[in-house]
């Protein structure tokens, strides 16, 4: 423990247990992805409000880390893992306006998947490229994760969002499937989850599209249960060939 420094009024023993205890954990996220991203520290504090900023700040000049990012990105990192370890079920809400109580869906889902150690397996409906989750998948992939991404053949028609095959491109090289036709028709896929590592489950009623992660009302469920988690994916695998096929970008 180091020499005890002022902050503002109050006295501080030890500037990284103050940060770890005063840190908000969307903060932290938001700090790591902007680090992952090439930022220097003062340009990933730049993310937050001018109070946060100004608190964290001052908390790493005395812990002399204020330019030393990767040894911020693992102090953060550390601190959202902690702050992991509690229920294994989790409501996860989105409203507009930040009205929402708990949760945090859509920073949740960011965070999780900037977290990911292994593996990101999902399903969507449709993708946005001004969505959290699209910049957290390409992320994913240039880390080289394994991944797999289910979409829905025709939900880019008549609308702004990427095709299957610009998602093939843009997250190589994860694996993406895309429905396929069936008598003629497409099939539909509606299915919205995001699995972590083979053991963290999401399931939510949000596409990964800014209106779904700013203008609606979404609920997700966050579940710590690897079995319930490899069930999901087998359940997929499964309907490889079937249901779906590869997207060759």
């Amino acid at each position: 423990m180091g020499s005890s420094t002022a902050i503002g009024d109050v006295i501080v023993d030890d500037p990284i247990d103050a940060l770890g205890r005063q840190i908000r954990t969307a903060d932290a996220r938001i700090v790591v992805g902007s680090l992952q991203q090439g930022e220097s520290v003062l340009g990933a504090l730049m993310s937050l409000s001018p109070g946060a900023r100004a608190s964290v700040k001052a908390l790493l000049r005395q812990a002399d880390m204020l330019y030393d990012a990767a040894g911020l990105e693992r102090v953060l990192r550390g601190v959202v893992g902690a702050r992991s370890v509690g229920s294994p079920n989790e409501l996860l809400w989105t409203a507009p306006g930040l009205r929402a109580q708990s949760g945090g869906l859509t920073t949740s889902l960011v965070g999780l998947v900037d977290d990911a150690a292994e593996s990101v397996i999902c399903s969507t409906y449709n993708f946005q490229t001004s969505s959290g989750m699209w910049k957290a998948l390409r992320r994913a992939a240039r880390r080289q994760l394994d991944m797999r991404i289910y979409i829905d053949r025709e939900a880019a028609k008549g609308a702004s969002g990427p095709t299957a095959i610009d998602v093939a491109k843009q997250l190589a090289p994860a694996t993406v499937l895309q429905t396929q036709y069936v008598d003629g028709r497409a099939l539909r896929n509606h299915a919205k989850f995001v699995v972590i590592d083979h053991r963290l489950l999401v399931v939510t009623s949000a596409n990964f599209s800014w209106s779904a992660e700013n203008n609606n009302v979404e609920l997700g469920v966050k579940m710590t249960d690897p079995q319930l988690a490899r069930r999901v994916e087998r359940e997929l695998e499964n309907l490889e060939g079937s249901v779906y096929e590869h997207v060759v970008p």
